[in-house]
């Protein structure tokens, strides 16, 4: 099909922009026929052509350039009935017709204000600047925990400054507290990292598909002080909250799809984020937020691990989680009884599937790519596997990507889809002449024309990027994580499992009582259980923990918690401090020669072997710290000259499985009492002193 068949021309676009519609600037008109396969809620536009669900945002018709092949091919419609051209004219004369609903407000009567709009792309990690003009109402029509709203009317840099009327419907959101100017800009990157992940989730053909609102930062240089607001289309409908950055999950009127978004973030992400936080009207989220491993990114939010766990603590996998391949986070038998009202609902929930969802991770899914990747999934990618196999059944890649198709500047997703109407080449020069002196993020840009940039993508080039993303998916059971770990033939598997870490957060939160009823008392089980699924993952000082709690030993994790002295527990924990000791902790080592020295502690399939008791003795005399951070270095509990003396008895004495040496039993003497006077311990290192000659005077015999 032709290009010009398949969209209106540019006039016929701009009548919408200037005609009256809804509060987001488009109607949200959906069609029977076009999405007949699912009976939730429609608030998203369904495209009368290719039943491709549309954010009912400016610029939404634009984007009918940019959707997958696939997509523009639809054989939805009958094509004998109507043309695909009449259908549109039927859909925009609806969205004309459609009253303004913030008419009465009269935002047009306010007083016009130029800004600086700054806008980021997450694609590039490079901020855009320019000049709009926006109407903001001074009255405050809603607030949440952290921001107040505005009501505020943006006019279209092509339209004529006389046509506020038909300007379109936008929120001004600032904060209620003082904060760092920082924060504004880190929300707005925040906001578009998520958007990615709602791109890379629609790729994988869910029944729902989703979208994040664009969201950029615009600075008022014409008030005092020059504050900050944040703005987006206002969405009309019914907003929702379905779950939280703390593990609050929506029981009524039950969704499917934001659980199972959040879900794919975590697989596909390789268990590095989880978009959380999902609220909006529909499937057009707004505000998310981020939790990441290292809890460092998206400000204040961010729970990092805890954050993890506090979602797959309430998240129970519906049919969409099933269907895409998710797999379940494992949860305790009673964990799983607290979820059983959830599995009602989601029984009742009208999500029908389709049957074309592709699985997460899937190779025949192809990921955009604009010759960077996004800073975050960078990251993700240098830890990957690659996938050396040929794709040849691929599905068409995203919007994005055929925007560079159709050799149309690919900007798409964190520009708000409106980069048409900047001129690039002037605002950049001005930039370049002011030199970021509102204190606003200074602006990076590629050397060279984008355009051109983009042209040289070659095949190679595009393999190489799909292949490195192709597995960095990873199942959220404990099962498959520790097959995944098992290949690692030649590499350290302690501390590489994420999953093993959100589940060390679900003991430290059971044992602080978050799961359960104030006053009542927290399940233990449920801890042990998360503590065990931690230890499988190779989590260090769930290993350490275990090991010592089946032995009876004293144990900083879950300190209350003992049990009973059988020897199938001796065997348990002996295997768990021998586990821990085979990767580098020292207090383990030193516990596991003991064990091996004195038979204390030693599980009943084991004897007495000094020849191993001296292995793990040096062992831990070697270590000065425990590698990869010294997070479980115990070097003050023993002594470097207590561990020497004793190996020097056991050479002296000899037996179980050790030889005799009077000169090596010697020479460990000598050096323990060299130890023991670098410590301070005079008479301690005489009587070493003492065993040494001693022990050479039987070399002599």
């Amino acid at each position: 099909m032709a290009e010009e068949e398949l969209m209106f021309s540019m006039e016929e676009v701009g009548s919408l922009k200037d005609g009256p519609r809804n509060g987001c600037g488009h109607s949200r008109v959906s069609f029977e026929d076009a999405n007949a396969s699912d009976n939730e809620e429609d608030d998203l536009f369904i495209c009368p052509i290719t039943d491709y669900p549309m954010s009912p945002t400016k610029g939404s018709f634009d984007n009918l350039r940019n959707l997958p092949h696939n997509k523009q091919l639809s054989n939805s419609l009958p094509k004998n009935s109507f043309t695909y051209k009449d259908a549109w004219k039927h859909a925009i004369e609806k969205a004309k017709a459609m009253p303004d609903p913030w008419a009465e407000f009269h935002l047009e009567e306010m007083e016009t204000e130029r800004c600086t709009r700054y806008r980021y792309n997450a694609v590039t990690g490079e901020w855009a600047k320019d000049d709009i003009f926006i109407k903001i109402s001074s009255q405050i029509f809603g607030k949440g925990a952290m921001r107040e709203c505005y009501r505020a009317k943006k006019l279209s840099n092509f339209s004529h400054s006389s046509k506020w009327k038909s300007a379109s419907n936008y929120v001004a959101k600032s904060y209620m507290e003082t904060v760092d100017r920082e924060v504004y800009f880190e929300d707005v990157k925040l906001q578009m990292e998520a958007k990615l992940w709602g791109e890379e989730f629609n790729r994988h053909r869910p029944p729902k598909q989703v979208d994040i609102m664009q969201m950029c930062v615009v600075e008022m240089t014409g008030r005092p002080g020059n504050p900050l607001f944040h703005l987006e289309h206002y969405i009309e409908g019914k907003y929702t909250k379905y779950n939280s950055n703390s593990g609050f999950v929506r029981d009524d009127n039950i969704r499917l799809t934001p659980q199972a978004f959040s879900h794919f973030s975590f697989e596909r992400s390789g268990h590095q984020l989880i978009v959380v936080d999902i609220q909006g009207v529909g499937d057009l989220y707004t505000d998310p937020q981020i939790h990441t491993e290292k809890g460092t990114d998206f400000g204040d939010g961010n729970l990092g691990l805890r954050g993890m766990a506090l979602f797959f603590h309430s998240h129970l996998c519906n049919k969409i989680c099933k269907s895409m391949g998710l797999t379940r986070f494992d949860l305790s038998p009673a964990e799983t009884a607290q979820l059983d009202s959830t599995n009602k609902l989601l029984q009742s929930a009208r999500t029908v599937l389709r049957g074309c969802e592709e699985l997460c991770g899937s190779p025949r899914v192809r990921t955009t790519s604009l010759g960077h990747m996004p800073p975050l999934l960078f990251r993700l990618a240098e830890s990957s596997s690659m996938d050396e196999t040929s794709e040849t059944d691929s599905i068409p890649c995203s919007p994005l990507s055929m925007g560079i198709a159709v050799g149309r500047s690919p900007m798409g997703w964190s520009f708000m889809n409106e980069m048409n109407e900047t001129h690039r080449a002037n605002s950049d020069h001005k930039d370049s002449e002011n030199g970021g002196d509102s204190g606003c993020p200074s602006e990076r840009r590629s050397e060279g024309d984008p355009a051109e940039h983009h042209n040289q993508l070659t095949e190679e080039k595009w393999s190489f990027y799909h292949s490195s993303r192709s597995h960095i998916h990873r199942s959220s059971c404990v099962t498959m994580e520790v097959e995944r770990l098992n290949s690692f033939v030649h590499e350290r598997k302690i501390g590489k499992s994420i999953l093993g870490k959100v589940h060390l957060a679900m003991v430290r939160y059971h044992e602080a009582g978050r799961f359960c009823e104030k006053d009542a008392p927290w399940d233990q089980d449920s801890a042990m259980y998360h503590m065990e699924r931690a230890a499988m993952c190779g989590e260090l000082e769930a290993i350490v923990s275990l090991g010592q709690c089946y032995l009876q030993l004293p144990h900083h994790i879950l300190p209350e918690i003992e049990l009973e002295a059988s020897e199938e527990n001796r065997r348990k924990g002996f295997r768990f401090l021998l586990q821990a000791a085979e990767a580098g902790d020292r207090p383990s080592m030193i516990l596991v020669a003991r064990a091996f020295d004195t038979g204390f502690n030693l599980s009943s399939d084991r004897t007495m072997d000094w020849k191993q008791a001296v292995h793990w003795y040096d062992c831990a005399l070697k270590m000065t710290d425990y590698d990869e951070g010294g997070e479980f270095d115990g070097m003050q509990d023993e002594p470097r000259y207590l561990l020497l003396a004793r190996l020097g008895e056991m050479y002296q004495e000899g037996g179980f499985n050790l030889s005799a040496d009077p000169q090596r039993a010697g020479d460990l003497f000598t050096e323990a009492a060299d130890a023991a006077m670098e410590a301070m311990k005079g008479r301690l290192a005489s009587q070493y002193y003492m065993k040494a000659e001693e022990a050479y005077g039987m070399m002599e015999e």
